[in-house]
């Protein structure tokens, strides 16, 4: 036993720690002492256990914890309905109504992007659908979005592509 104290040991039970190290540092705040406490060899001490040794040695009563109750739980939680749901996440229909928006003009691929609030990283496999297919005009390298019957329009103007 050379070199090791007697007193380590042995395992204290957690009250026994909690009271030898009000003993040696004094009254303080539970938290201070399960940080204080968390790196036992014992491991870490119970908040619980550390409040009803504060309030055995100070003689003060325990103060009692809130309980939690389903309407208080239920409260701080903030549910969403499945419309705001697909609101943010239906990209087919997010340019359903961006094309909806356009009106009789038309924009370019940049811009209905942008107007549709669809991300880069799913934009093509949402535009190549074919529900879009009259939705579109690609010249040189350039895609024009608008209604079927202003791409039509246009597609005169142009002559065959």
């Amino acid at each position: 036993m050379r070199g090791r104290r007697p007193h380590c040991s042995r395992r204290m039970d957690p009250r026994q720690r909690v009271k030898a190290y009000i003993d040696r540092h004094g009254l303080a705040k539970p938290e201070r002492i399960r940080r204080a406490l968390s790196n036992g060899k014992s491991g870490p001490v119970r908040t619980s256990v550390i409040r009803e040794v504060l309030a055995e040695v100070s003689g003060q009563p325990l103060p009692t914890p809130p309980s939690p109750t389903s309407a208080c739980v239920a409260s701080k939680i903030k549910t969403r309905t499945l419309s705001e749901f697909r609101s943010q996440h239906d990209y087919a229909l997010k340019l359903k109504r961006a094309i909806a928006d356009l009106g009789s003009g038309y924009v370019n691929e940049h811009e209905m992007k942008a107007a549709s609030g669809i991300p880069n990283h799913v934009w093509r496999r949402y535009a190549d659908l074919p529900e879009f297919q009259n939705n579109r005009l690609k010249l040189r390298d350039v895609t024009y979005w608008a209604a079927p019957r202003v791409i039509e329009e246009m597609k005169e103007i142009v002559g065959p592509i």
